[in-house]
């Protein structure tokens, strides 16, 4: 499918070396037009609006988990509800943040409804400004199946959060032991993670 057109490109950005050389073994020969440019954060804005305001829905909350993504299957939203459970049985108690929207939302309202999770696990959709939901949550938790590069990840870090990550394939291109944890990609993992 995307041989056509990456044939009329002079040159093909990717977010990390891993996609890079992922789109080098697919397409050998075309490896002269992959180029790796990072995603671009303003550290001094994603602090400045992250000052901004303190979110309401957190006023009750105790162990704010923070998730940004959206509602897809790639976010893996559906293992962090399952955590959620986990956690819940377990008797922790916490308020987990949902922000973003997408086709998932009903299958994952669902499942929230079906491990009575309504009063602790919250898709709050979009949001104009996330960074004071990720500057005030106690955990930031990225349970994705998959991803390039994560903004989300890397605006955690500016804003020194706690981070619980599952181990997808590029996890580590941008999270090392002393900025987070990577966590086996089961809502048992997250768990853990997110209780440690």
């Amino acid at each position: 499918t995307d041989r056509p057109y990456f044939e009329k490109f002079n040159l093909i950005p990717t977010i990390s070396d891993k996609c890079k050389n992922s789109l080098d073994q697919t397409f050998p020969d075309m490896k002269e037009k992959f180029v790796v440019i990072p995603n671009i954060n303003s550290t001094q804005l994603i602090k400045m609006r992250a000052n901004q305001f303190y979110p309401e829905e957190y006023n009750e909350a105790k162990n704010v988990i923070c998730s940004v993504g959206r509602l897809n299957e790639q976010k893996g939203f559906d293992l962090a509800i399952q955590a959620a459970a986990s956690l819940k049985k377990r008797g922790v108690s916490f308020g987990w943040y949902i922000i973003g929207e997408g086709e998932e939302r009903k299958k994952l309202q669902e499942l929230i409804a079906n491990n009575q999770l309504e009063d602790c696990f919250f898709l709050l959709g979009i949001r104009d400004n996330p960074y004071p939901y990720l500057k005030n949550a106690d955990v930031v938790v990225q349970p994705s199946r998959y991803e390039g590069k994560s903004m989300v990840l890397d605006e955690a870090k500016i804003l020194a959060k706690p981070i619980v990550a599952t181990n997808y394939t590029t996890v580590r291109d941008q999270l090392s032991d002393e900025e987070g944890l990577v966590v086996d990609m089961t809502p048992e993992g997250i768990a853990e993670g997110i209780q440690k």
